[in-house]
C-alpha cells in the first residue's frame, strides 16, 4: 500500500445538493413527479404503476405495496410474512416511492446522499434538501415496517451526516456552514416520534464529501461518539458534557471497549479506549480514502479507494485486519463496482455495501465474510441491516427492505 496522503487536494463533492450526489433530482422536479411508466394499469391488475418508461413496471398503491418487477413474485404489503408479521418479506418490497421523498417545502431537489435507520417498528429516513429560502436542510422520515403511511418526524437546518436509531431515540448529526464559511454543526437527540428535540453537542461537524468522511455517529447503547473536524469526541445519550477522546478524526465503529477510527489524513486506522487513554495505531501507511469502518466478526473491516478524475475508472476495496497483534491487513474484495464505498455493514456473514460516485445515485451489493466479487442487488445509498432485513434507500429507486438471505435484485 502506497504511504501518505496529506496534501491531496478534495474535490468538493458535498453530499448536500452536490453536483456529483444530487444531479439526479436538481435540475428538475419533474424527475420526482414521475408516475406513469408507459405501460397499461390493466398491466397491474388495475393497481397505478410506478416507474419512468423504458423500465420495468412496478404495481402497487405508491409508497405501500410497491414490489420490485423482478420476478420475485406478487406484490406483498410492506414487512409481511404470509402467516403473521416480520420485519420485511422473502421478495423486495418498496417501502417508499421516490415520489414521495421530496418534502413539501422543498425548491429544487434532493441529494442522492441519504441514511436510514431501523428500530423494532420503523425505518427512519434523512433526506438532504433545500428549502424554499434555498437553505441547506434535512428531513426525517419515519416509515412503518409494518405498512401504513409514512410521515415527517422533524425537519432540521442543515445537512444530515449520520443517523442512529439507539434505545428508545434517535441520533442525527447535522453540518452546515457559519457565515466566515466555517464548519459547525449539533449532535441531536429525538424520541422516536421525532418529538422533545435535545442537542447533545456541538462543533465543528464536516460535510462529508464523496470521499469521506463518512460513518461518523456511533454508540455503544450509553454514549454517542461523534468525528468533528478537531478529532472524535463522545457525549452521554441521556445528556451531559461532551468529551474529546483523540484528535484522529474520521469514519467510527465501537470495537469492545475501544473507538476504532479510519483516520485518512494521518494514512491510518487508531483505536482509543471509550473512555479515553492512550491512542494505538492498528496499522498505518494506508493510501487513499479510508473508511467506513466496522467490525467484522473478531477483526476489523473498513473499505478504501484512491481518488480518481471523474473521466477515469476507479477501484474501491474491503479490507480486514485481524485482532492478534501484528497481523497484516488482507483484501476481501477489490473491485471497479465498489467505488466509491458509502455505507458498510456486516451481519456476521455477509457485508453490504453501498457506492456512490461521480455522476450515480448510488448501488447495493453483498460480499461474502470470506470475501470474493460483489454482487449487485440494485440502487440504493443509505443502508441500514437489522437482526432479519437490509433497508436501502435511493434518491431513483425509492426505500427498499428484503430478508438478508435474499440473493436477487431490489428493482
Amino acid at each position: 500500500m502506497a504511504a501518505t496522503v496529506g496534501g491531496r487536494k478534495e474535490r468538493a463533492h458535498s453530499r448536500a445538493l452536490c453536483p456529483a450526489l444530487s444531479f439526479v433530482l436538481q435540475a428538475s422536479a419533474a424527475l420526482l413527479a414521475l408516475s406513469g411508466c408507459g405501460e397499461s394499469p390493466a398491466q397491474c391488475g388495475g393497481m397505478p404503476c410506478h416507474g419512468p418508461p423504458g423500465l420495468p413496471c412496478r404495481c402497487g398503491p405508491s409508497g405501500l405495496t410497491n414490489v420490485a418487477a423482478s420476478g420475485a413474485g406478487a406484490p406483498k404489503q410492506g414487512g409481511g410474512f404470509a402467516g403473521g408479521f416480520a420485519k420485511c418479506a422473502e421478495t423486495p418490497t418498496q417501502l417508499l416511492d421516490r415520489t414521495q421523498l421530496l418534502p413539501a417545502d422543498a425548491s429544487v431537489g434532493i441529494s442522492a446522499g441519504m441514511d436510514v435507520a431501523v428500530s423494532t417498528t420503523d425505518l427512519y429516513l434523512a433526506v438532504n434538501y433545500e428549502d424554499g429560502g434555498s437553505v441547506a436542510s434535512t428531513a426525517l422520515m419515519r416509515i412503518p415496517l409494518s405498512g401504513g403511511h409514512p410521515s415527517q418526524a422533524a425537519t432540521f437546518d442543515g445537512t444530515e451526516q449520520g443517523l442512529l436509531v439507539v434505545n428508545q431515540f434517535v441520533v442525527i448529526a447535522l453540518s452546515r456552514r457559519d457565515s466566515s464559511g466555517a464548519s459547525t454543526g449539533e449532535i441531536i437527540r429525538l424520541d422516536l416520534d421525532g418529538r422533545n428535540r435535545t442537542t447533545l453537542a456541538s462543533g465543528r461537524i464536516p460535510s462529508s464529501s464523496l470521499f469521506g468522511p463518512a460513518g461518523i455517529l456511533a454508540t455503544d447503547d450509553h454514549n454517542v461518539y461523534f468525528a468533528a473536524e478537531d478529532g472524535a469526541k463522545s457525549v452521554p445519550l441521556l445528556g451531559g458534557a461532551a468529551r474529546s477522546l483523540t484528535t484522529n478524526t474520521g469514519s467510527l465503529a465501537v470495537v469492545g471497549s475501544n473507538l476504532v477510527i479510519a483516520d485518512r489524513s494521518a494514512g491510518a486506522i487508531v483505536s482509543v479506549p471509550l473512555q479515553g487513554g492512550r491512542v494505538t495505531t492498528l496499522v498505518d501507511h494506508l493510501s487513499g480514502a479510508l473508511g467506513p469502518v466496522v467490525t467484522c466478526g473478531d477483526a476489523i473491516c473498513w473499505a478504501s479507494e484512491d481518488e480518481v478524475a471523474p473521466v477515469q475508472t476507479g477501484t474501491g476495496a474491503i479490507t480486514k485486519l485481524a485482532s492478534s497483534n501484528g497481523s497484516t491487513p488482507s483484501t476481501l474484495a477489490s473491485d471497479g463496482g465498489l467505488y466509491i464505498v458509502q455505507r458498510l455493514a456486516f451481519d456476521g456473514t455477509t457485508f453490504f455495501a453501498t457506492m456512490g460516485a461521480d455522476a450515480s445515485p448510488g448501488s447495493l451489493a453483498r460480499i461474502p465474510a470470506q470475501g470474493g466479487s460483489p454482487v449487485f442487488m440494485g440502487a440504493g445509498f443509505g443502508l441500514a441491516i437489522d437482526d432479519q432485513c437490509v433497508y436501502s434507500a435511493g434518491a431513483l429507486s425509492g426505500v427498499y427492505s428484503v430478508v438478508k438471505t435474499y440473493q436477487g435484485a431490489l428493482q
